[in-house]
């Protein structure tokens, strides 16, 4: 056999391999979204003079129902490349609403959460009456709250 038929044979291989590993992650990812496993945590912000938390954004971890917790930089291209990324977006987006409700009632209702949303997500033409749906859902205060566009990093 020739080098370059073994290199082009390892090649193809390892492209199924990876194609199949791909397939296989998205699966549980969609599994795994339909079962709430994606977390929000917050990230606070904070008065450098008054030293008080006055924000906060949104951010999502995966944590799967084998207990390990995944970062998002190694699912958000799955779901963007695999179309879930419109429904993550969403997700994320009642999972805030319905802390900014929670917060409503208490000493919270003043903060501030900031949620992002990808440039796919935002280019949809029924975008704003999506969000505006999900958060009516909920009681809180509506106005002073930010919607950030998901910058993706390169590199």
């Amino acid at each position: 056999m020739s080098k370059n038929f073994s290199k082009n044979l390892i090649d193809f291989l390892s492209g199924i391999k990876n194609y199949t590993t791909e397939k296989i992650l998205i699966n549980k990812i969609r599994y795994e979204l339909k079962n709430k496993e994606f977390k929000m945590h917050l990230q606070f912000i904070v008065d450098n003079k008054t030293k008080r938390i006055v924000s906060s954004e949104a951010l999502s971890r995966w944590e799967t129902s084998e207990g390990e917790v995944i970062m998002p930089g190694k699912y958000i291209g799955l779901m963007e490349k695999s179309g879930l990324i419109t429904k993550f977006d969403y997700y994320m987006f009642e999972s805030v609403c319905d802390k900014l409700s929670k917060w409503a009632k208490t000493d919270f209702k003043e903060l501030t959460i900031s949620c992002n949303f990808t440039r796919i997500t935002i280019s949809e033409k029924d975008f704003v009456a999506k969000i505006k749906d999900i958060a009516e859902r909920y009681e809180f205060d509506k106005l002073p709250h930010l919607i950030e566009i998901y910058e993706k990093q390169t590199g």
